[in-house]
């Protein structure tokens, strides 16, 4: 495992583009955090690991990030009580069809291919044109 600390989003794809895997979980479940929280978390560390290549393991408990992997099968998503033996798991997980998902979804999870979903859903929720769709691109 390595931990990087600080590292400029611009360089970061090329940074985790040497590893195998992009870890993305931690047991934050102290009692301070709110369930909601996560139940709704979408870790954005998933589209660096996305644009960098690697399949992604996160936490069943990030409810929507989890869900996230799987309909995209662009990872594994784990109980806390499944991390000890990450191990065998890993070894009898199927990571090539989950590597030809990560290459996919890098195509098609990008700004460019969601630009309109944005527009409609920051327009719709405001109640008003904020974006206008006739200005994307300029």
């Amino acid at each position: 495992f390595h931990y990087r600390l600080a590292v400029r989003n611009f360089l970061l794809a090329r940074e985790l583009a040497v590893f195998d895997l992009g870890w993305n979980a931690q047991n934050m479940a102290t009692g301070h955090e709110d369930e909601y929280y996560f139940r709704t978390l979408m870790a954005s560390k998933i589209f660096n690991y996305l644009e960098a290549g690697l399949p992604c393991v996160v936490s069943n408990y990030a409810t929507f990030a989890a869900d996230f992997v799987r309909e995209y099968n662009i990872g594994i998503a784990l109980d806390w009580d499944q991390w000890a033996d990450f191990g065998r798991i890993a070894a009898t997980t199927d990571w090539e069809s989950i590597r030809a998902s990560v290459a996919t979804a890098r195509k098609t999870l990008t700004m460019e291919q969601n630009m309109g979903r944005f527009i409609h859903f920051y327009n719709t929720a405001c109640g008003r044109e904020i974006f206008p769709q006739n200005k994307v691109g300029e």
